[in-house]
């Protein structure tokens, strides 16, 4: 019975022992708490000074590096707001935003020279858009509304081909509106004191091409209105196409 007793205290003896060693290695190998909150401190300095990377994400999918030279100088907060701006558009329209911005920045498209000058700043004011597949290939052409005012509208048809924006051509916007069958095809209507302009457009290839349908002016002495299409067997284009503004964009350079 003694050496049972003797036997079963050395057991435990070593046991106590074994552990304690454990605890002193698995101690040894963890940071002090203080270690610990340095690293934690380090780790959101390094994100708060970081580039904001959802800001990297969008220029290298949309290609926006070329846009501004600063524009990677942006700040975090004005990061975030070019990224919010963006996000209000579905892609195709973002994707053509873009396209036309980049233009604007390079030259190579010009909206209106009053009111943008890359050297100052690229930005998109007074501006609606349409989508509207043209030549029916699934791919939308982008209708592009400008104009300060009434009287100075007009209208720019835009697709694209190979990643690269075609301007296709521009009809004047003043007093007008669109309508279309759904065929591709769209009707635009001029009516103002009494003078009327109608003409039908389609998409060739990447050209539009415009045909007159009617003009004249009318006699208000004989108590004249402005004609309907079924006149000209153009009743069926009874759909107004829809335009949509798009926000102020004021892209200035940084720093």
């Amino acid at each position: 019975m003694r050496n049972f007793l003797f036997l079963l205290m050395v057991l435990i003896l070593i046991l106590s022992v074994c552990g304690s060693k454990d605890r002193a290695v698995s101690e040894s190998t963890l940071p002090a708490k203080s270690e610990t909150m340095q690293i934690t401190l380090l780790s959101a300095t390094v994100k708060d000074t970081s580039v904001n990377d959802e800001f990297q994400t969008f220029i290298e999918r949309w290609k926006l590096s070329g846009l501004l030279p600063e524009c990677r100088k942006m700040t975090t907060e004005q990061q975030d707001e070019f990224i919010k701006y963006f996000q209000q558009f579905d892609d195709i329209t973002r994707n053509y935003i873009i396209l036309i911005l980049q233009g604007i920045a390079t030259d190579t498209t010009t909206l209106d020279d009053d009111t943008n000058d890359h050297k100052y700043g690229v930005y998109l004011m007074h501006c609606q858009f349409c989508l509207y597949d043209m030549n029916k290939d699934g791919f939308p052409e982008f209708i592009l509304k400008t104009g300060g005012c009434e009287a100075a509208y007009k209208y720019t048809v835009y697709t694209v081909v190979e990643d690269k924006l075609i301007n296709c051509g521009e009809l004047n916007g003043s007093h007008s509106s669109l309508y279309t069958n759904g065929s591709g095809r769209f009707v635009r209507y001029e009516g103002h004191m009494g003078v009327y302009n109608i003409d039908v457009s389609k998409l060739e290839g990447t050209t539009l091409k415009t045909q007159k349908i009617a003009d004249g002016v009318l006699d208000y002495g004989k108590k004249e209105d402005y004609q309907k299409l079924d006149k000209y067997y153009y009743g069926d284009y009874d759909q107004s196409m829809p335009f949509t503004d798009i926000p102020t964009l004021f892209l200035a350079p940084a720093g």
